[in-house]
């Protein structure tokens, strides 16, 4: 049984400005935090993720692609899974997916990372079932982009990304022994003991219309 005491802290910034895509998306910074003897929260991990406000988009009759334009992870989702010249998921995210999905409020997890010292302690499990149970009513599908944090490091880095990000130099790793395979294997199976499903192109998805016992089975 883990001893730590966790926290997440979530941050959403809002700009009051009514032309903002933003306001159709709600980008959020998760910091997962511990408390330590003292009493004092030391940083440990973090999650970027976003919801995209379909309901909303449709409803005030907004371009739904001007919205996902403005961030590149929805961006590079949209154009992967959505057809927008009809709003609606398109052919190639139905023939993988649930049969009865349809395009609505949707969460999407861009970045997911845990200081190496607390990963493989069921703190992944206990974040998800948090972020599930204060998120996931009012929005149809959680969607994860499951590309080994080294290997999104790595492509930061090499595109000169986060250079002053202290926490991303916290997540240090020897290249060497970076195995992607093997690392894309374990995070496979993490997420699939969790009950989401996997869909294509590394991404996995959970049903939010439907319980999730795997995924609410993780002990707090």
């Amino acid at each position: 049984m883990d001893s730590f005491d966790y926290t997440i802290n979530y941050q959403l910034q809002s700009d009051l400005d009514d032309e903002n895509p933003d306001r159709y998306a709600n980008h959020y910074e998760a910091e997962i935090l511990v408390y330590k003897p003292s009493g004092e929260l030391l940083k440990i991990g973090r999650m970027f993720f976003s919801i995209v406000l379909i309901n909303q988009i449709i409803d005030q009759n907004y371009n739904m692609f001007h919205v996902f334009n403005s961030s590149v992870p929805v961006l590079d989702f949209g154009l992967q899974f959505i057809d927008f010249n009809v709003n609606e998921y398109n052919e190639y995210f139905m023939k993988h997916a649930d049969s009865d999905m349809y395009l609505e409020n949707f969460l999407l997890i861009t970045e997911y990372e845990l200081l190496p010292a607390f990963r493989g302690k069921n703190l992944g499990s206990k974040i998800l079932k948090d972020l599930y149970t204060r998120f996931g009513y009012g929005i149809g599908a959680i969607f994860i982009n499951s590309t080994p944090f080294q290997q999104t490091n790595m492509d930061n880095i090499d595109h000169d990304h986060y250079e002053d990000d202290d926490f991303l130099k916290a997540l240090s790793f020897d290249d060497s022994e970076f195995d992607e395979e093997t690392a894309q294997l374990k995070i496979k199976a993490f997420f699939q003991r969790s009950g989401f499903k996997y869909l294509v192109k590394d991404y996995f998805y959970i049903n939010t219309h439907f319980h999730q016992p795997k995924l609410m089975a993780a002990d707090w």
